[in-house]
């Protein structure tokens, strides 16, 4: 009996819980849209550990309002557990999204499973971002990912080490779609500097 009676209780607070953190998310997003002249920029909730992505409702009822909006921007996030499976399928209810940004330029959090994402991304994304969140290894699988999507056109790789594995890096990018690339504040060694002079040669797709 006093099982009974605890359970619903339980449950009753999670509910609760859980629709406050997303009251307070999506009170959080809008703050950081009013900063913006016009609204482009999606900021998820900085510093969450997110073990799923749950807040899909806030995202979508946002995006019912501004048109404009086409990044989503995770400011030193912390990613783990479900969130790379979960995170991927609601992306596709999102086609105004086009840009995904995974910055944790001022909390470093390493994990190399962010790289897979590449893989199941729909169709309108078109450009990823990474800062100071993948290893030498995880930089190199996502290049070698973006080889097989056909509809990233810009990958964004900053504050991740990679000088071992420049040219294999390049040689990858070189059977992508990828016109943009940016490599800012990547240690990359003088031996890469000829490597990239003969990756532009062989790449007319890569404009910036």
């Amino acid at each position: 009996i006093i099982a009974a009676v605890r359970t619903p209780s339980r449950t009753a607070g999670s509910f609760s819980f859980k629709r406050e953190k997303l009251l307070l998310a999506y009170r959080y997003m809008k703050e950081k849209l009013k900063g913006q002249e016009v609204a482009e920029v999606l900021y998820v909730p900085e510093g969450e550990i997110l073990r799923r992505f749950g807040f899909g409702i806030a995202v979508n009822k946002i995006l019912k309002v501004h048109d404009s909006i086409h990044t989503l921007f995770f400011k030193d996030c912390k990613y783990c557990a479900d969130f790379f499976e979960e995170f991927v399928q609601p992306m596709g209810l999102y086609p105004k999204i086009s840009t995904i940004v995974f910055d944790n330029r001022e909390r470093p959090f390493v994990t190399d499973r962010l790289a897979s994402l590449i893989k199941q991304l729909p169709p309108s994304i078109k450009a990823v971002h990474f800062v100071a969140n993948l290893s030498p290894t995880g930089v190199l699988e996502a290049a070698e990912l973006c080889a097989s999507n056909t509809c990233l056109t810009s990958f964004v790789s900053r504050l991740n080490p990679l000088r071992t594995d420049v040219s294999a890096f390049f040689s990858a990018i070189n059977q992508s779609r990828i016109h943009s690339l940016d490599l800012s504040d990547t240690d990359l060694g003088d031996a890469a500097l000829a490597t990239i002079e003969q990756i532009l040669v062989e790449n007319p797709r890569l404009k910036e």
